[in-house]
């Protein structure tokens, strides 16, 4: 198994995306087969709320998949791997919004596409216009439809991809982080032998053909060399964004020798050439033109930036993980605003094992514990966080310690500390009776 990232700037001054690797697979038996994490997010709203945007999606993301490692030192898990994506998409989301609120800007966003991936299956949630292609047998299959009213169009048959490059409102996207829907669309697909998973933002699949992605990729002789050809290829091909691409699979040298024969065909005709792309909006802009609608008719709310500044920074890199970007680092301090919803004792039914936590709307929220179906709760309180979802409060003496169990209960199985006042649970995994 093995994946590769990379990240450029191109012609702009900084980079606004980032992206996350992280190998799971010395836990591949507790975590019911997973063995990688893979991420790109593409950030919205001029520098320095951009760039600030997608790493906060990151960072968000590997401490979800951090908790999740921790939890499965304890015991084996079976992952819902398409109700992690969603959940990871919102907390992202939650804390976007939060970071917005401290730093004082208007607004900012950024996309999210991610996989979780095993031997023979992978699971993709996206959210905006960054995509992810399934590279099978010399071809690139795009798995993701682009959250924006080009691609709309183009899942509706009114445009082709060509013409969709040159149309005016090819910079509008309908949803993102830190706008409007948060919920991550989660689309799955079987792997073979040879398979690889790419992730790209836009930057990179404007830029470049199907045909010229898994060209570059198949000629390249390990991930991580397949990665830097392709961000390269994008800005040589007369890309004017950031592009970034996240490469994985599960044998590279399979890989190579399935999509060999594309490569071969290709060989003598192929060759990346500086061309002109239609000029678009930078991600000042670009970030103004988030569609609150979905109908081609609606009007678009446009929120202005201005350009901020701030020092760049190299790779950093956690435990089991490689986070790319070229960022400014920092952590993401504050929480949504919420509303009090319920202000005395409600009785729940848990209708859907799943976890607790001990915060609500930050990148920090601990996984503190796990919950049957079918068991009952009491919650003293709630609030909506910013994504919208109820939250109910559960007091810490309904909460077992993992080595005296019941069965079903409510169990700790994560985390630093015993929260001092209880934990969270969604409303998704519960109903009030």
């Amino acid at each position: 198994m093995s994946f590769g990232g990379s990240s450029v700037s191109g012609p702009r001054p900084y980079n606004e995306d980032n992206y996350l690797m992280s190998d799971l697979g010395e836990y591949r038996r507790q975590l019911g087969g997973l063995i990688a994490f893979v991420m790109v997010s593409d950030g919205m709203g001029g520098h320095s709320s951009g760039d600030v945007a997608s790493r906060v999606a990151v960072e968000t993301a590997e401490s979800y998949v951090r908790d999740l490692l921790k939890l499965a030192t304890e015991s084996d898990l079976d992952v819902d791997a398409a109700r992690a994506l969603i959940e990871i998409s919102e907390e992202a989301h939650d804390a976007i919004i939060a970071e917005a609120g401290v730093r004082g800007a208007a607004s900012m966003g950024a996309t999210f596409i991610a996989a979780f991936v095993s031997k023979s299956h992978a699971w993709i949630g996206h959210v905006g216009d960054s995509r992810a292609y399934l590279l099978s047998g010399g071809k690139a299959r795009q798995l993701t439809k682009d959250h924006s009213q080009v691609g709309r169009l183009i899942s509706e048959g009114v445009l082709t991809e060509e013409q969709a490059q040159h149309h005016p409102q090819r910079n509008v996207i309908e949803r993102a982080l830190g706008f409007t829907g948060a919920s991550a669309d989660v689309t799955e697909v079987d792997l073979k032998p040879g398979d690889a998973i790419l992730l790209c933002s836009d930057g990179v699949s404007t830029a470049l053909t199907g045909a010229e992605l898994v060209s570059l990729a198949a000629a390249a002789s390990d991930p991580q060399s397949a990665a830097a050809a392709l961000t390269d290829g994008a800005i040589n091909a007369g890309g004017d964004d950031n592009a970034t691409a996240v490469i994985w699979a599960n044998d590279w040298d399979a890989f190579r020798s399935t999509s060999g024969s594309a490569v071969a065909a290709a060989k003598g005709r192929h060759r990346v050439t500086r061309r002109r792309l239609p000029s678009r909006h930078n991600r000042a802009q670009r970030a103004s033109f988030v569609a609150l609608g979905v109908v081609a008719a609606a009007a678009v709310v446009a929120i202005g930036f201005g350009a901020l500044s701030s020092p760049p920074r190299s790779s950093g890199a956690a435990a089991s993980s490689v986070v790319g970007s070229a960022t400014p680092t920092g952590s993401v301090v504050g929480t949504p605003s919420s509303d009090p919803v319920v202000p005395a004792l409600v009785n729940l039914k848990v209708t859907k094992a799943g976890n607790l936590r001990s915060k609500v709307g930050t990148a920090f929220a601990e996984i503190v514990a796990t919950v049957d179906k079918g068991v009952t709760l009491k919650s003293d309180t709630s609030k909506k966080g910013a994504s919208g979802h109820l939250w109910y409060h559960v007091p810490q003496e309904q909460i077992q310690p993992l080595l005296a169990k019941p069965s079903p209960g409510v169990y700790l199985g994560l985390g630093r500390a015993w929260p001092e006042n209880g934990v969270w649970i969604r409303d998704d995994l519960v109903k009030p009776n």
